[in-house]
Order: C-alpha cells, then sequence, then structure tokens
C-alpha cells in the first residue's frame, strides 16, 4: 500500500501514522510538480523496519492478490468493479479479474485487505518446505588458554540457547582452518585441515571434504530430488547435524580444543587465518543449505595476518592501520581484504545467509574491511573486552531470545521489495541489504534484506 499524500500538517498526527504504518518518510507531501520536485533539498525517502513486531497489526492467514502487471498488492486504493469482478491496480492502472474465492465480495461484504483502515496488513502463508535454520560456528584458537575456555563456554551457552531441531556444526581456525565432524556414530570423527594461506572456492571445498557422492551412493537417493539434494544430504549427515543428534559430539570437540599449537616467534604475532575460515565456512553452508536460513557466526580474539582478507602483517614491527591512514589512502592491506570480504558477502547473500561476528579483543580485529560482508547479508557486529564479560554473555541470550511460542525470535532469508508508478524510480535501499539484481520487471525496484 502507499501512504497518503498531499495533506497538510495541521490534517493528520503523523507520529500517530508512523505508529500504525510502520513507516517513517522524509517528507510527509508529494512535490506536486516536476519543478517542486528538483527544490526539495533532501530526497524522497522512507524508514522502513521489515517484521516490525507492531501492536494491533492486521494478519490475513491467506496469500495477496497481485497485479497481473507490476506484481502491486489488492489494498484499500485500488478501485473494484463489484458487478465485472475486477479490480484496477493503483500503481499501473491494470485491470485484472478477482480470483473465484473473491467473487461474492459487494460494498457490504469486503476482503480484509479492502477496509479503508487496513493500509498496512501482513499475509501468514503457509511454507511449503520448512526447514529448521543452521548455524555454523567459526571459532579462532589463536589466543590464550584462559580466553580460549571463556570463548568455549560462550559456545556452549549458545548451544544450550538452540532448539534441538536447529542444523548446527563447527569450524575451528588458526594458523590453519578445521571443519570438524559431528557424527555421534563415528568411534573417531574426522576433522579436515585447509591451509591458511590459500583461499577455497565452494568447488573446491567440495573436494577436499569429500562431498562428491560416487555412482553406487548417488544411485541410493531418489533421481528426483537431484544430485545437488544428495550432496547436500552427505554434508548435512557429517558436518552439520541438528542439535539434538550432534550436541554430545559438538560438546567434546570444544572440550577437546586446545590453544592454536603453531609456533610463533618472540615480537611477531600469532597465524590467524579468519579469511580463510570465512571462506570455508560459506562454502560448507552453501553446499548444504542454499536458499534457507543460516548464520555464519564468527568468534575472532584477533586480527588475520595471513591468508586473503589480511589486515596486518605477522611482525610487530607493523602497526595496525589508523584512521588517519584510512583518510590518506596508506592503510596496505585495506583495499584487497575489503575486496575478498565482499566477494564472501556476495556468495554468502546470494544463497541467503548472514555472517556475524563476534569480536572480544583490546586490539584491531579487522572490523572496517568486514564490515561490507556484514551490512549486506543483515548480520551482526558485537565487540568485547573478552568472552567471559557478562555483557557479552547477556547480548547472545538476547540474540536467541524466544518468542511466545517457543521458537526462536529471529528471522531469515527475506525479500524485501518496493512496488512504485512508472513516474517514480527507486534509487537504492540503505541499510543491511544487498541488491537482487532484478532487471526483468523495469517498473519494480527490489533490494535483499
Amino acid at each position: 500500500s502507499r501512504p497518503p499524500t498531499g495533506f497538510h500538517s495541521g490534517a493528520m498526527d503523523f507520529a500517530e501514522l508512523e505508529r500504525k504504518e510502520g513507516v517513517r518518510l522524509s517528507w510527509n507531501a508529494w512535490p506536486s510538480s516536476r519543478i517542486e520536485a528538483t527544490r526539495v533539498v533532501l530526497p524522497f525517502g522512507a524508514v522502513c523496519t521489515p517484521v516490525k513486531a507492531m501492536e494491533g497489526m492486521p494478519v490475513l492467514p491467506y496469500a495477496p492478490v497481485v497485479c497481473s502487471e507490476c506484481s502491486g498488492v489488492l489494498n484499500p486504493y485500488c478501485h473494484v468493479d463489484f458487478h465485472q469482478k475486477r479490480w484496477q491496480c493503483c500503481l499501473c492502472n491494470t485491470g485484472n479479474t478477482l480470483p473465484r474465492n473473491y467473487h461474492e465480495i459487494n460494498e457490504n461484504n469486503l476482503p480484509a485487505e479492502l477496509f479503508p483502515g487496513y493500509t498496512t496488513v501482513e499475509y501468514q502463508m503457509e511454507n511449503k518446505n520448512p526447514r529448521p535454520p543452521c548455524f555454523l560456528l567459526v571459532l579462532d584458537t589463536a589466543m590464550s588458554a584462559e580466553e580460549l575456555q571463556d570463548a568455549k563456554d560462550s559456545l556452549g551457552q549458545l548451544v544450550a540457547l538452540l532448539p534441538e531441531e536447529c542444523l548446527v556444526g563447527l569450524i575451528t581456525f588458526g594458523a590453519t582452518v578445521t571443519v570438524h565432524e559431528l557424527c555421534e556414530h563415528n568411534a573417531f570423527p574426522k576433522s579436515y585441515v585447509l591451509r591458511g594461506t590459500d583461499d577455497v572456492t565452494q568447488e573446491q571445498l567440495k573436494k577436499l571434504l569429500g562431498l562428491e557422492l560416487s555412482a553406487s551412493e548417488y544411485a541410493s537417493y531418489d533421481k528426483q530430488r537431484g544430485s545437488a539434494v544428495a550432496e547436500a544430504s552427505n554434508a548435512l549427515r557429517r558436518f552439520i547435524l541438528p542439535v539434538s543428534e550432534c550436541e554430545f559430539a559438538l560438546q567434546t570437540a570444544l572440550d577437546e580444543l586446545r590453544p592454536d599449537p603453531f609456533p610463533r616467534e618472540q615480537g611477531t604475532r600469532p597465524f590467524r587465518a579468519t579469511g580463510v575460515a570465512v571462506a570455508a565456512a560459506q562454502g560448507l553452508i552453501a553446499e548444504c543449505h542454499s536458499a534457507q536460513g543460516a548464520r555464519v557466526m564468527v568468534f575472532t580474539s584477533g586480527p588475520c595476518t595471513i591468508g586473503p582478507g589480511s589486515i596486518v602483517g605477522r611482525d610487530m614491527s607493523e602497526t595496525m592501520r589508523t584512521h588517519q591512514d584510512f583518510n590518506k589512502g596508506d592503510a596496505k592491506h585495506y583495499k584487497a581484504a575489503s575486496k575478498f570480504y565482499n566477494q564472501v558477502g556476495i556468495r554468502l547473500a546470494t544463497h541467503a545467509h548472514t555472517l556475524d561476528v563476534f569480536a572480544c579483543s583490546l586490539d584491531q580485529v579487522g572490523l572496517a574491511e568486514m564490515k561490507t560482508a556484514v551490512d549486506q547479508t543483515g548480520g551482526v557486529m558485537v565487540l568485547a573486552e573478552q568472552f567471559g564479560a557478562d555483557a557479552f554473555r547477556s547480548s547472545l541470550r538476547r540474540m536467541f531470545a524466544r518468542d511466545s511460542s517457543g521458537a526462536l525470535d529471529m528471522y531469515f532469508n527475506a525479500t524485501f521489495s518496493v512496488f512504485c508508478t512508472p513516474q517514480v524510480m527507486v534509487c537504492g535501499g540503505i541499510g543491511p541489504m544487498s541488491a537482487l539484481a532484478v532487471k526483468s520487471m523495469p517498473k519494480i525496484g527490489r533490494t535483499h534484506v
């Protein structure tokens, strides 16, 4: 629906309108001509909070009626011909036929979406292929034993907050990157170690982790499901499993973790392959949980020093970049690291996955370079001094809070679409989202949250 336009400041309570609609506009009146539009100092924009909990929000338990031309939704501003059972889209003026279940409507028997006061509503539609969310934990081990113990305790707390049906996996990194199997039926669980100096693609990861099925293994699957689903099932049975099936194996793997044993010379920083760990996590989660809700959660305690995504060298004589270095363009590793994390963020957003970074360190950890990947996937950044801090653990508890039904109060794989008239152009979106780049329908601007 579109907001009312052309009213004066004394004609309506804008605060009440914002509370009702959940949208705040930069201007509360639409310019009536091109000349007035050019005189507007600030551009016309709207601040919207998707899935915001609003008291009294009408929830309709069926799918919306959309325009065949522009995909606009039937709303109170559309003209409806009750005699011919047709409606005219208020965005593109296209005439549409009402569905069969709407053929009994009249002036005294309106569907909820045509009520004058229902300018903003929610549609509750059935998910035909429900799958639980996935959480891939990526833990930095290049820290002291005390810090690592606090980090493991925090991860244990996080797993305890997850519903039993949620999927979970574990990757650890230091000088190398280790992908852990969580199969409880294996007497000796395997771990796959990757080099921390080389980037890894999804195809390379499939070969290294043995996710490519043989002919005999593939024959055991229903051919109608396709090879992609079969390979995903292979990954789900080994690396990413429901909490109810792998909680003991996951806790055992965490208990056995030790600080990164790679030797470190005096006057040097520890080996920390954060970039390769994030890339490996992205490839693994894309292989087994593509187009489904998932989060890559990175717990780190320092800057990346080796491999792609490095922000500083290992020699202590090389100082960390500062704000002055950014302003002067003297940050040595900034462009390369930003480009790498931007590409990782694009791959994550393509598969509808999110990157979260939990940094507990008194020093910098490279959030300026990782910011683009976090922003365009709708992730969060949490900064604290140590993993055992009460503020850090309370932030984790709040992030994994439950709603009234007992499910996680968290949203995944959301798509935010803007529909407008042909005379109005959508310039873009500001916030934690990435563009879907939909070019088939020029009248519509779409962005991915």
